[in-house]
This record gives C-alpha cells, sequence and structure tokens, in this order.
C-alpha cells in the first residue's frame, strides 16, 4: 500500500508542477552493513586510546540502507561515524534533514580517527578472518545492480570465478 501510494503522490505533485516522473525501481538484494569484528576492535582500541572511553557510543540499529555495504561484501570493514552534534551551536539535526548541519570542528576529530584507526592496524597483529562475496564485481553488478570500486593498492579486486 505504502509504494502504491507513495506513488501516486509523486504522480500528483509532478502534475502540479507540470513535470513527468520517472521511476526506477531497484530490485536487487540489498547487503546489510557487516562489520568485521576484529576490524572493529583494531578501531575500537584506537579511538579509545585517542579520544578516551567516552568517545565511542553505540548508535542505534537501523533500517537506512547504506552504500558501504557494497564494499563490506568484499573487504574487512568498519562502518564508523564520526558525531558533529553541538548543542551549544544549536547543531542538533540528523543527517539527511533539512536542518542538518555540520559543525567543521568535529572534521578535525574524523580525520585523527581515520589517522589513529590506520596506525594501529598498522601495528597490530590482528588476524582478520573474512569471507568475501563468492564472485567477482560482474557478478555482483548482475546479482544487485551495484558497482564495486577498484582496489588502488594492487591486490585482487575480488574473488576470481571458479
Amino acid at each position: 500500500i505504502f509504494k502504491e501510494r507513495f506513488k501516486r503522490i509523486i504522480e500528483l505533485e509532478s502534475e502540479l508542477y507540470d513535470c513527468t516522473p520517472t521511476f526506477v525501481e531497484y530490485t536487487g538484494p540489498s547487503f546489510p552493513v557487516a562489520n568485521n569484528e576484529t576490524i572493529v576492535e583494531v578501531g575500537r582500541n584506537a579511538l579509545k586510546r585517542e579520544f578516551g572511553e567516552d568517545s565511542l557510543v553505540e548508535p542505534p540499529v537501523g533500517l537506512g540502507s547504506e552504500s558501504f555495504a557494497t564494499l563490506a561484501a568484499f573487504y574487512p570493514s568498519a562502518f564508523v561515524r564520526v558525531g558533529s552534534r553541538n548543542e551549544e551551536r544549536g547543531i542538533t539535526s540528523g543527517a539527511h534533514q533539512p536542518t542538518f548541519d555540520l559543525d567543521e570542528d568535529a572534521l578535525a576529530y574524523g580525520v585523527a580517527a581515520h589517522v589513529a584507526f590506520a596506525l594501529e592496524y598498522l601495528a597490530s597483529d590482528a588476524q582478520v578472518s573474512f569471507s568475501p562475496f563468492p564472485g567477482n564485481e560482474d557478478d555482483f553488478l548482475q546479482e544487485t545492480g551495484r558497482f564495486v570500486p577498484p582496489r588502488h593498492d594492487g591486490l585482487p579486486s575480488a574473488a576470481p570465478k571458479d
């Protein structure tokens, strides 16, 4: 019912503004963002050391989609959000809201977090266990309709076909 009504609202609004909507329906599966536990632990250690124990907050689980899931299907990953909320400045809206604003002072923390994460990983002896999507980029594109970005580190981008 929701899809039918939503489509009808778009059609009526388009008619009001004398335009014609085009609907493209995504029909492939949507992969969940699957964090690799070893990578997550390396990141947690780095962020705790860099910013303190109180800096880490587990966000509530949601049903939003995230294209990062495509990368996580091929490479061991951890999806991390850098908060930029600043109540003193009135910056309190979440992303994808018309009132969203970014406290630009938070950007430096985001860079520091990424650098700390990378240094922690390079200094660790973490043994990452991971099973990537069983196919190559063409298989993934055919199954999901999503492009897989190429690697730039000289390693194969995905598992070769058998």
